[in-house]
């Protein structure tokens, strides 16, 4: 995803996923909303909600945060998210934004515990994982746990690798 005039580009999504995935393991959902080039919108994209079965890790995964654990399925979240708002023209809206409502849903139907920062810090802490990802050879990325961080920001040892 491009964020035109942002410092970041990248994709936000919601992982539900059992401890410890492995990579081949069809067994974490992916909840998150995408846009699609779309005539009919004024932008010419309409932002859609697409949860879907997933690798536990991927080469495109490059950062988590741990929001919590749920008993919740990745089938019964995603149910929940469905109500999550889509924004449709207007250029700033981004899937950060729906990430944001997706948590706060979240949050209200105590699903998870309301991070202790801000959102917008989690944010900031997920980016700069990212981009210190990025900077390690493709092809060696597969070799690394994905950098994680718990709610509060602090690193912490990925289940992840």
């Amino acid at each position: 995803m491009l964020i035109l005039g942002q410092e970041h580009i990248h994709h936000f999504a919601l992982l539900v996923s059992p401890k410890n995935p492995t990579g081949n393991n069809l067994s974490t959902w992916r909840l998150h909303a995408m846009n699609r080039p779309n005539p009919a919108y004024a932008t010419q994209q309409e932002w859609q909600y697409k949860p879907a079965i997933v690798p536990g890790r991927t080469t495109r995964l490059l950062a988590l945060v741990l929001l919590g654990k749920t008993q919740g399925s990745g089938e019964d979240i995603s149910n929940i998210l469905t109500a999550v708002e889509l924004v449709q023209d207007d250029p700033s809206w981004t899937c950060k934004e729906w990430v944001f409502g997706a948590i706060e849903l979240l949050v209200t139907r105590g699903i998870i515990a309301r991070p202790p920062i801000e959102l917008g810090n989690l944010y900031g802490f997920a980016s700069k994982l990212a981009d210190s990802f990025k900077e390690r050879p493709v092809e060696r990325q597969a070799y690394f746990p994905v950098p994680t961080c718990d709610n509060t920001g602090t690193l912490i040892t990925s289940e992840v690798i």
